[in-house]
């Protein structure tokens, strides 16, 4: 035992002494960072919580006052050796591409990263610094409680719940994000409603049940995600309530308004009527409704994949859904930013989002008698972010009409 421990203080003499002690340190690198970026004349701060999921791979939320207040989920996320990187497309078309981009090297202490952020074509110099227990700043300051509810063995779901009386409004997430994209929208319906939101499986503070493609019956399945929404129901014990749903989460409230319609008041779908929501009659053959598309093909391999991968390998298809339902297009959606500067190009991404946001919205509206159907042009992908006079209004009126 004598000699076991000698050579273990060797080891680690050994190992202080190349330096070694500090590269492990260094890939510890969750918790919270706080940055500087230098855009010209100005500095804009960018915080970054970095976080170890359950499955060991990394997640993070970028948080800016301007662009992102409620912490926005970086698309991928690399920690190689010493050279750290991300990537993100915050309130983009649904499976856009990402416009943003850091790379960096991080410090050999651990404690600091340096390195370059890109915006469609634009580097900017961002340098990151651990927060301390002193130098922390607080990131979310919505008036919002949170729990975690069980919807199965060893997976639990974040709630937000910001409050009020009355009805209840469930607020549903996109793709990648969490119930935190609605922390400054949410609020505005206390007065009236009680108001919670879920941050589904896979993301943000929720559990990472392993995602496998080839699992007709899988953890990120159409109706698994609806499931989760029902067990949030029962156990908080809401009665009807109205769910609203922001892009991908458009499968959650049609996954339950074509099982259990009779479980919710409404249905509310913000920029969130594609076909993972509503499959149109005029394709209705290649579809059961609420089938899997794995049900009618033969055994497919099982793959280890990603949260975001499962869910799109798992979309299923919906033809029904006998619910009041409000649905909020943007068509087209907003493309300035996108390609300022570059008229031509941007002409013509509006012109083929304008035919194809007007395909989708006419499928929509005349496939589901149900449905009352808005379109708002050059809206963001997140649609009260731009035009939230309008999302308000069409909201209130369409919730008063509910019995």
């Amino acid at each position: 035992m004598r000699r076991h421990a000698r050579t273990m203080m060797l080891w680690i003499a050994l190992i202080t002494a190349l330096g070694w002690g500090n590269a492990l340190r260094a890939q510890d690198i969750t918790g919270y960072w706080q940055g500087t970026l230098h855009a010209g004349q100005s500095q804009i701060r960018i915080d970054l919580k970095v976080s170890k999921m359950d499955n060991g791979n990394w997640s993070a939320l970028i948080y800016n006052a301007e662009k992102w207040p409620q912490g926005t989920p970086v698309n991928s996320f690399t920690l190689q050796d010493s050279t750290f990187t991300f990537s993100l497309s915050p309130n983009g078309p649904p499976n856009g591409p990402a416009r943003y981009s850091f790379e960096g090297k991080l410090s050999a202490d651990g404690n600091s990263i340096s390195g370059t952020f890109t915006h469609e074509g634009s580097s900017m110099e961002l340098d990151f610094q651990r927060a301390t227990a002193n130098t922390a700043l607080p990131l979310d300051t919505s008036p919002h409680t949170v729990q975690f509810v069980t919807v199965q063995p060893d997976v639990k779901l974040e709630v937000l719940d910001w409050g009020g009386t009355g009805r209840a409004l469930i607020f549903l997430t996109g793709l990648g994000l969490t119930a935190h994209e609605f922390d400054d929208f949410a609020p505005k319906f206390t007065a009236h409603y009680h108001v919670y939101g879920i941050t589904r499986r896979g993301f943000g503070a929720s559990s990472v049940p392993t995602p496998v493609i080839g699992d007709a019956n899988g953890n990120y399945s159409s109706d698994r995600l609806g499931d989760d929404v029902l067990v949030v129901m029962a156990a908080l014990k809401l009665n009807r309530p109205v769910l609203i749903g922001h892009s991908q989460a458009g499968e959650e409230l049609s996954s339950i308004g074509s099982r259990y319609p009779e479980k919710v008041a409404g249905l509310i779908y913000l920029d969130a009527g594609f076909d993972y929501a509503y499959w149109p009659r005029s394709r209705e053959k290649e579809a059961t409704t609420g089938a899997p598309p794995e049900a009618a093909t033969s055994p497919k391999k099982l793959e280890t994949t990603t949260p975001r991968n499962a869910i799109a390998a798992g979309v299923q298809k919906y033809t029904k859904i006998p619910c009041p339902i409000l649905a909020i297009f943007a068509v087209p959606h907003a493309w300035e930013s996108t390609y300022a500067g570059d008229a031509a190009h941007k002409a013509a991404a509006i012109a083929a989002d304008q035919r194809r946001m007007t395909a989708i919205a006419d499928a929509f509206e005349a496939g589901l008698p149900s449905a009352h159907v808005v379109r708002l042009a050059n809206a963001d992908h997140a649609l009260w972010t731009t035009n939230e006079s309008d999302v308000l209004r069409e909201m209130n009126a369409f919730l008063s009409s509910l019995l």
